[in-house]
C-alpha cells in the first residue's frame, strides 16, 4: 500500500491527494538547460588546450554538481511533497531523508480561503490559506485547481462533505429521548390508545318520571250557579 493510504487511521477516508503544481519545476528545468549550454560552451573553449582532458573532467564534475543542486534537489523536493485531505484531517509531508510533516484536524479549521495571480490562473494553480482554531494562518503554495480544492475543504468543514472519490460519513440524526419506543414485531404497543368497540345500543322504553311535565287537563264540571 502506497502513501497516503498507509497513513490513514481506522474510519478515515481519502478525499484529495496531490503534489504541488508542475509550475514549481519550471525554474529547475531552466537552470538545467543553462548548465548544459554553459558546459557545452566551455568544453569547446578548452578543447584546444593542452590540459583539455583534465579540464573536461573538472568541467563535468562542476556541471554535475550544479545540476544536482539547482535541478535534482528541487525535483526531489517536488516529488516528495504531498498535500492530503481526508474526512478527518489535513496532512502535509515534505522531504526524502529529513522529513517534515503537519496534521490539522478538520474540526479545528475555522476558515479556508484562496488567492491566485494572473500567472496562477493561466497555469491553473494558486495559494490555499487555512486558518485553524489556535494557530496562525497556514499558506500552501502551488495547489492545483485551487478553487476546486477550496470547495472540497468547505464541504468537509461544513459537514456536507462529498469528496472526489469517497464521501464523508453522514452525521447521525439526533434522537428524541421523550419519544415512545417503537414496539417490535409481535409485541403490543403500550402507548397506543385503546380502540373502542362499536356495540349497537338497544332502545329501551323509559317511563316518563318528569314531575314537571304538564298533565292532560280533564273537562271541568258544569257550574250550577252560572
Amino acid at each position: 500500500m502506497s502513501y497516503p493510504e498507509d497513513a490513514l487511521v481506522a474510519g478515515e477516508t481519502l478525499v484529495l491527494h496531490q503534489r504541488p503544481h508542475w509550475k514549481m519545476l519550471l525554474r529547475p528545468v531552466l537552470f538545467f538547460l543553462l548548465i548544459l549550454i554553459a558546459t557545452g560552451f566551455l568544453a569547446t573553449v578548452i578543447a584546444d588546450q593542452s590540459w583539455a582532458g583534465t579540464g573536461w573532467l573538472v568541467l563535468t564534475g562542476v556541471s554535475a554538481l550544479a545540476a544536482l543542486i539547482f535541478t535534482g534537489v528541487p525535483v526531489i523536493r517536488w516529488w516528495t511533497t504531498h498535500f492530503v485531505l481526508t474526512n478527518k484531517r489535513v496532512i502535509t509531508r515534505k522531504g526524502l531523508i529529513a522529513r517534515d510533516g503537519l496534521d490539522i484536524p478538520v474540526n479545528r479549521i475555522n476558515s479556508v480561503r484562496f488567492r491566485h495571480s494572473i500567472t496562477d490562473r493561466i497555469f491553473g494553480t494558486g495559494t490555499l490559506v487555512i486558518e485553524s482554531a489556535s494557530d496562525e494562518p497556514l499558506e500552501f503554495d502551488n495547489i492545483r485547481r485551487v478553487e476546486h480544492v477550496h470547495t472540497l475543504f468547505y464541504n468537509q468543514v461544513s459537514g456536507s462533505g462529498v469528496g472526489d472519490s469517497t464521501g464523508v460519513e453522514a452525521a447521525a440524526q439526533p434522537t428524541n429521548p421523550w419519544a415512545p419506543a417503537q414496539p417490535t414485531a409481535g409485541q403490543p404497543n403500550p402507548w397506543a390508545s385503546a380502540q373502542p368497540t362499536a356495540t349497537p345500543a338497544q332502545p329501551t322504553a323509559t317511563p316518563n318520571n318528569n314531575p314537571w311535565t304538564t298533565a292532560h287537563a280533564e273537562p271541568a264540571p258544569n257550574n250550577p250557579w252560572r
